[in-house]
């Protein structure tokens, strides 16, 4: 039941507060500091069954937006596993394809792969680094991530920085600086990193807006 639900979730009345009301984050534009994430909508674990369509999942999409969402969190690893790549960002390009609000801003991420169990052994939901990543492959997973999209990346973070050396880490975030002249991403951003590897990033004098670091009930320091 909860799945055919999903296209209205929502757009209930009060369902929250009117988006007008929001605080509001002035360094990517002044949107609404709430978003959604899409980790949800990608991944089979632990029951594959539990994903939603992708038709549930543009319509949530679209929805999310219409109720005054203007940050949407995706990543290039959210989906099944190695052979879903860009499965969410796919399903965010289609959203914003029916509902393309001006002030929308798409965070993606990159860096991480999931592990998935081997065929007829127990679900897994493990995340590893990409190994031997270079920049090469750095600029090929944006690169797929804008395609994916269908638009310029707003925000793009490394995924999980913490898993790099500092010194792999400012290699990693040079290579996407690049992409930034050339337009095919507007700002950096790292995920899960230390203060060492900021202090790494600001001493090689790496341009990054954003640092998105786990806080919640179950993590309570950032």
């Amino acid at each position: 039941r909860m799945r055919s639900e999903l296209p209205g979730l929502l757009s209930s009345p009060g369902l929250m507060a009117p988006s007008s009301a929001w605080p509001r984050v002035e360094a990517l534009g002044g949107v609404a500091a709430f978003g959604l994430g899409t980790l949800a909508l990608g991944v089979t674990y632990p029951d594959p069954k539990a994903r939603p369509s992708a038709e549930e999942a543009v319509a949530l999409l679209v929805n999310a937006m219409r109720a005054g969402v203007e940050v949407i969190d995706t990543a290039d690893a959210y989906g099944s596993g190695p052979d879903d790549m860009h499965y969410c960002e796919k399903l965010v390009g289609k959203a914003l394809a029916v509902f393309d609000r001006a002030k929308v801003v798409v965070l993606s991420k990159g860096g991480m792969r999931r592990i998935t169990a081997p065929p007829g052994g127990r679900p897994s939901n493990t995340w590893r680094p990409v190994p031997n990543w270079t920049p090469a492959g750095v600029r090929e997973r944006i690169c797929a991530s804008r395609a994916a999209l269908g638009r310029p990346l707003d925000l793009w973070a490394l995924h999980h920085a913490d898993e790099f050396e500092p010194a792999r880490l400012v290699e990693l975030m040079r290579a996407a600086q690049e992409l930034v002249r050339e337009g095919v991403v507007n700002k950096l951003g790292v995920c899960n990193c230390s203060l060492r590897g900021l202090e790494a990033l600001e001493h090689a004098g790496i341009d990054f807006s954003m640092v998105q670091n786990e806080y919640s009930l179950w993590e309570r320091q950032a």
